[in-house]
């Protein structure tokens, strides 16, 4: 692909490519970063793509992806952080590191008991099994809709708890 044709598809497709990312993840800059991981793939796979509909189709497609993988690493990556700031934070005894890693992993469970089976199921079949949203719609026997959202408020309930629980 040439240089003014990748610009052009750029200026014309990043409104609604970072729309289509904030919207996933909530945050600008996670969404930014997304947008540029779409593009990049873009300009790795144009040649492949067949027409401009096609293009409009890819792009709004791995934007999508792309922000939903971002935030199922999201999830993770704020809990292993508020979890290492608190050790970390502690005076430097080894033991004591490991009774509070203990205690944040006794929350996790206690919290993860606080959901609805549902909520559960949902959020450990994602993020532990790692399925997809199709292949847990079909265990659950529910829709894709009702997986996305069960995660969703999931993942909310789960920070919330661990953030009232903080020491």
């Amino acid at each position: 692909m040439d240089r003014e044709t990748f610009e052009r598809l750029v200026t014309e497709t990043k409104g609604w490519v970072f729309a289509t990312a904030y919207h996933v993840l909530r945050d600008r800059a996670a969404a930014e970063d997304v947008m540029q991981e779409t593009f990049l793939a873009l300009y790795s796979h144009y040649d492949k793509l067949d027409c401009k509909e096609a293009v409009y189709r890819w792009l709004k497609t791995v934007a999508y992806h792309k922000a939903l993988n971002a935030a199922k690493r999201n999830i993770f990556t704020e809990l292993e952080d508020f979890v290492a700031e608190k050790i970390f934070s502690t005076p430097d005894y080894t033991s004591e590191r490991a009774v509070y890693a203990d205690q944040m992993m006794e929350r996790l469970h206690e919290g993860l008991g606080k959901l609805s089976p549902e909520h559960r199921a949902v959020l450990l079949m994602r993020e532990v099994e790692g399925l997809s949203y199709e292949e847990i719609a079909k265990r659950m026997k529910c829709s894709i809709g009702t997986v996305m959202s069960r995660l969703f408020y999931a993942r909310q309930n789960i920070r919330t708890f661990l953030e009232r629980k903080s020491i």
